[in-house]
Formats: C-alpha cells, structure tokens, sequence
C-alpha cells in the first residue's frame, strides 16, 4: 500500500505473479517409468543404446530432480496449443476421438497415449498433436517432401525432437496395426498449423523394439548394462547426467549441472531467434549489394547514401589501398496499415 491507502501496482503484480509460480511449482512431478515410454523411445540417447531410459526406469523417484518451474510454463503452454490443435481440427470438419487413449505392447513393455484417432475419407489413423517453436516448425517443413516426413528426410535435418516425434508415432503405428499416422505441428508464434503424413517405417519400428528388448533384459538382469551413447553434446543439458554418470573424457572437464530457470529460459529463447537472426544477416548483405550507390524511392523506402574514403595506410613491408565505401541510409518514408 501506498501513504495514502492506494494499492501499490507492481505489489499487487509481484503478489500475482509469486502465486503463479507456486502454482506451476506445485504442479511438477517427478516421473519413473514403469515401462518403454513411445515417447521417450525416440530420445537420441534411447534410440542408440537404450540407456536414456534404462536409467530413467531403474532410478528410484527420491533421486530424480523435478524439473525447472520454466519448463512447467512450457509444458503446460504446449498443451493448451495441442488442445486448440485438436479443436481446429474438429471444427474444420474431422472427428477426433480417444484422446489420450492408453496403449500397451505388454510384449516389449511399451506403453503410450495417442492424441487422438483422426477420421478422414481414407478412414481414421494415429494422430499426433505438437506444439513448437518456430525454428523447429521451419525444421519440420524442410524435413517434408509432398506433405509427408520420412526417417531419412529427419535425419538428414539432425533434428532430435522431430526425430523423437517421430519415433513416437510409428511405434504408435505398431502397437495399432494402422498403416499411417498424421503429425498436426502448430507454430507457437504464428499460430500456423501444417499437416504432415508418416507411414509406417518398418525399419525404424525394429530398432525401436529391439532397443525396448535391451532395456527390459538389463531390467530383468538376463542383459548387459546399456552403454553411454556417443553424443556429448546431449549429456551436459540432460536431467539425468548426475546418475548416468557418462565417462567425463566425453566434457573434457567436470560440468556442473546447473539449475537456473532464468538462464534456461533466454538460452531458449536465443536458440529460437537464430534463424531469424540468420536470416537478417543473409537479407542484409542482398540489400547492401543491391543498393550500393543508388539513390531513389522503392515503394515505402527512401534509399539514400555517400561514399565514404579513408586514405591510403602505409605498413612496413606493406601499403594499404585507398578504401571507398558505400554507407547507404534506407528509411521507411510512409506509413502502411
């Protein structure tokens, strides 16, 4: 409260803003794997040895580390996007029924929830609902030939999340017998929806399965340990590193592993402006080729500038040229609505 009675804003902001915090807090949990997860199948890590989620399977819960509150915002901004998804879908005049239906392949020990079963003139199949960011909706697109992704196609991209989402649904595919899933991948920022189609891919549902045959006989003591994967890269940022204790040879150092939402968050955020970054740098340097030394109007553009000259620099054993440059100066002279 302020001197004279009023309520303080930024109080009453923060006041908020902490109940929304313990809020997503309190909704963490910590989550241990009773079986093969499809959707951690297509974790790189899983995929190539099976350890990710032997590890994740055989780690009591006390000793697992709930996840930065960060994540939960995300988490659940990502469901509320795969829900409208889903909405969408149903509007725009497709029957979308069994959502988070629970499937198990006692036989591998596999076990997930599908979205939904989408229903169209060719009859109703798998389909998967993702909400993403923009860097990995464009990766997505580049991965797609005809409005259809391929295992080849993905991993050509090097994309771990679409190659998980992937895995994902052909093991899907599998555990229904349906010759084809459907991926619905909503842009985040734009609101984009795009539409992609996935047949079954028999070679990648076998090392899925096999990778589930290793997990379960190291489970039941009948199979060797799983061994650390080959990607580094992936150690240092995964939640489970302090228990898998991958050889620190791989760092090259001993890495804390750190927890800091904040940090988390803009290092996020900063790995979704790269391409968009990229692309300003590509754009800038057409620009620059294309207007140097002209002057004019281009629709909303006023394009000016002047050459500049800096006189020849003499160094020992060698003379720098005169150097002439174009600045130019490109101002948006009008307003568009």
């Amino acid at each position: 409260m302020t001197n004279g009675g009023t309520p303080d804003p930024g109080s009453i902001a923060s006041e908020i803003r902490a109940d929304l915090v313990t809020y997503k807090a309190e909704k963490r949990r910590k989550w241990r794997p009773k079986s093969n997860a499809a959707s951690q199948l297509g974790h790189p890590c899983a995929l190539e040895t099976g350890r990710y989620l032997y590890i994740r399977r055989i780690t009591p819960e006390e000793n697992l580390a709930l996840h930065p509150v960060a994540k939960q915002f995300l988490f659940d901004d990502g469901n509320t996007h795969e829900e409208a998804v889903i909405a969408d879908l149903k509007a725009a005049g497709h029957q979308v029924d069994r959502g988070q239906a629970s499937y198990t392949w006692d036989a591998y020990q596999i076990s997930g929830k599908i979205d939904g079963f989408i229903y169209t003139s060719a009859g109703a199949f798998p389909l998967e609902a993702k909400a993403m960011s923009p860097s990995l909706f464009r990766a997505a697109a580049k991965a797609a030939i005809n409005g259809v992704l391929t295992w080849d196609r993905i991993k050509a991209t090097r994309n771990d999340w679409i190659a998980k989402y992937a895995v994902q649904l052909n093991t899907y595919l599998l555990m229904t017998g349906r010759p084809l899933g459907i991926f619905a991948f909503k842009d985040k920022e734009s609101g984009d929806i795009a539409i992609y189609g996935w047949a079954l891919d028999y070679d990648l549902g076998e090392t899925a399965i096999k990778r589930a045959e290793e997990i379960n006989a190291a489970m039941a003591g009948t199979g060797p340990e799983p061994k650390h994967c080959t990607r580094p890269d992936l150690c240092g940022r995964c939640e489970i590193c302090h228990i898998c204790k991958p050889p620190l040879v791989q760092f090259g150092e001993t890495r804390e592993i750190m927890d800091n939402p904040d940090l988390e968050a803009k290092l996020i955020r900063l790995e979704e402006l790269e391409p968009a970054y990229k692309e300003y740098k590509t754009l800038d340097e057409q620009i620059k080729a294309a207007v140097r030394g002209k002057i004019g109007v281009l629709g909303d553009f006023e394009i000016d500038g002047a050459w500049s000259e800096s006189p020849a620099q003499v160094i020992p054993e060698h003379t720098e040229p005169p150097r002439r440059q174009w600045r130019r100066k490109i101002t948006k002279w009008r307003k568009t609505a």
